[in-house]
């Protein structure tokens, strides 16, 4: 299962819709690419067609795949189970997957304020 949740905005005016994504791309060159482990982060870049002036807004997604999680999640119930008991049977429909989606929420909170600190550091360093 994937998962987005998005940790950051940006906005851009120019006088031109050109110039105002020749900026975006620029911020995202130099602020996202660059400075962060892109592959977990998506980007996506809007034109507002109702802003007075040409404006582009730049949204920032992070992206969670739980399915090295959820391996990792089987393996250790699957191994306790067999160290427990005696019966080689699983019963994965009695799993309690409220635990680990929790934990998986709790990953995404950490990771996405990591990643929105470390933004607004690099931000506030290039001004």
């Amino acid at each position: 299962m994937k998962s987005i949740e998005k940790f950051h905005s940006e906005q851009f005016v120019g006088d031109s819709h050109k110039e105002a994504f020749q900026k975006a791309t620029k911020w995202v060159a130099l602020n996202i690419t660059a400075k962060h482990d892109s592959e977990d982060l998506l980007v996506k870049i809007l034109k507002d067609k109702e802003a007075s002036l040409p404006t582009i807004t730049v949204e920032i997604y992070a992206e969670y795949d739980d399915k090295d999680w959820k391996h990792s999640f089987c393996t250790a119930c699957k191994d306790f189970h067999k160290s427990f008991y005696i019966n080689q049977q699983f019963n994965c429909s009695r799993c309690n997957m409220v635990a680990y989606r929790d934990s998986i929420h709790q990953k995404q909170l950490i990771k996405t304020k990591y990643k929105k600190q470390k933004l607004e550091y690099n931000k506030a360093k290039s001004e």
